[in-house]
């Protein structure tokens, strides 16, 4: 299992900056497995909560913010995929708006959204555990911006931490 090292400047679009510098650790492997652990530690913490519950009309339920990371984590993962494959393909970017009002969220769950994150998030894991250095470093195009394979795992990672962030600080999760 190869260290991927740290994305640098340069090796994702600054948008992305919000999330990578959630993310202090320097081994992307192990950090994707603690982070998995932090996750649904934060969410069994806080299943007692009301996940329909809206602080603000228009905006998401903790449901729907899960959803939202389980969407992202595939679409990310996907796009690691791709770019450390070598394939220069310009992928698109998605509307996670238009993602969440699509989703029919509220009838679900959160056992079962449980389920779906722990199952997406093997697959990320996976795919980065048997990723070389060189793979991590190659550089795709999606959303109109180029990107490192590597970068999309620390997104991976940063994402999820600014949505729990956002769930401690709106919703008064622990």
């Amino acid at each position: 299992m190869a260290k991927l090292g740290r994305p640098k400047i340069g090796d994702y679009p600054f948008f992305y900056e919000t999330y990578i510098k959630l993310v202090t650790e320097d081994d992307l492997n192990k950090t994707l497995r603690q982070n998995t652990k932090e996750i649904l530690d934060f969410i069994n913490k806080n299943l007692a909560k009301d996940w329909s519950y809206r602080y603000e009309e228009l905006k998401w339920t903790p449901k729907e913010m899960l959803l939202h990371i389980i969407d992202t984590e595939r679409i990310m993962s996907y796009r690691a995929l791709c770019t450390s494959r070598g394939d220069r393909t310009h992928l698109p970017g998605f509307d996670q708006k238009g993602y969440v009002e699509n989703s029919d969220c509220t009838k679900r769950s959160v056992a079962s959204l449980v389920a779906e994150f722990k199952s997406v998030r093997n697959a990320s894991i996976s795919l980065f555990k048997n990723m070389s250095r060189k793979e991590a470093d190659r550089v795709g195009y999606a959303n109109a911006q180029n990107i490192t394979a590597k970068a999309l795992g620390y997104i991976l990672v940063g994402h999820p931490r600014h949505h729990m962030q956002v769930l401690i600080e709106k919703y008064h999760f622990e």
